[in-house]
C-alpha cells in the first residue's frame, strides 16, 4: 500500500481522492554543488526519508485552533499493491506514485448532529512521502479527466489558483457532486501533498486560500531544513 491508499483511508467522508504529480521540482539536487570561485550557495540535498520534525505546526490552517488536529503519522510500505481503476492507464494518477514511507497530518471540523455551520464537515490534509519513482504524469491529464474505482467517478481538472510555486500542481476533483481539491508537487525529494475534502457545497476563495497557504508553509519549511 502507498501514500495514495492512505489518502483514500483518511478521506474516507468523500470515498477517494487523486493525487496529480510533475517531475519539476523545488531547488534540490544532492549531485550539484556551487561552482568554484563562486558565492553561490550549494543545491541543498534530497530527504531519502519522512520524519514528524519536517511537517509545519498546527497554526498553518487559518482558525485551526478551532479544528480537530491529527499530529503526524508516518508509516513504510511494499510498493506495487494498488487496485485497479478504470481506465487502467489512469491508475499512476489516481493512486499516486508508489512510495517506501509516507507521512500525513489532517485538520478538521466533522459535522455533528444537530449542527449547522459553514465550516462543518471540512479536512485539510497534508501528505510527505518518499517516492519509490517519479513518473512524468502531465501527460495523463487530458486522458484521465475521469476515473472510476469500484463503483465511484471523479472528475479532475486543473484549478488555477495565484501564489504557487510553478512546479507546483493544484486541482479540483469532484464526486457526488461535492468539489475538493489539492496541490501536489515534489520537493528536495519529497512528494508534498495537500488535500482540501468537504461532505457537502463547492469550493470557497477561503478554502482555496487555506490550502496555498498549507502548501507553501511546508515547502518552505523543507526547503529551510
Amino acid at each position: 500500500m502507498d501514500v495514495g491508499a492512505i489518502l483514500l483511508r483518511v478521506l474516507a467522508v468523500t470515498a477517494a481522492a487523486f493525487m496529480v504529480v510533475m517531475t519539476v521540482s523545488c531547488s534540490s539536487d544532492a549531485s550539484k554543488s556551487a561552482a568554484p570561485g563562486t558565492s553561490e550557495a550549494p543545491q541543498k540535498p534530497e530527504f531519502t526519508q519522512v520524519t514528524s520534525s519536517m511537517f509545519v505546526d498546527r497554526s498553518a490552517v487559518p482558525n485551526s485552533a478551532a479544528m480537530e488536529f491529527t499530529a503526524p503519522s508516518i508509516s513504510s510500505y511494499t510498493t506495487g499493491s494498488n487496485d485497479p481503476v478504470d481506465p487502467p492507464e489512469c491508475a499512476p494518477l489516481y493512486w499516486g506514485p508508489d512510495s517506501t514511507q509516507a507521512g500525513s497530518v489532517s485538520w478538521s471540523t466533522m459535522r455533528s448532529a444537530g449542527a449547522s455551520t459553514n465550516n462543518e464537515g471540512k479536512v485539510f490534509n497534508l501528505f510527505l512521502s518518499v517516492p519509490a519513482e517519479r513518473p512524468d504524469l502531465r501527460s495523463l491529464l487530458g486522458k484521465c479527466g475521469t476515473i472510476k474505482y469500484q463503483g465511484d467517478t471523479i472528475t479532475v481538472t486543473p484549478l488555477p489558483v495565484p501564489g504557487l510555486p510553478s512546479w507546483s500542481t493544484a486541482y479540483r476533483f469532484t464526486m457526488g457532486g461535492v468539489e475538493n481539491a489539492g496541490i501536489f508537487g515534489l520537493c528536495r525529494g519529497l512528494y508534498v501533498s495537500v488535500v482540501f475534502t468537504q461532505q457537502s457545497g463547492g469550493l470557497s476563495p477561503n478554502d482555496t486560500n487555506a490550502l496555498v497557504k498549507l502548501f507553501n508553509d511546508q515547502v518552505a519549511k523543507l526547503e529551510a531544513i
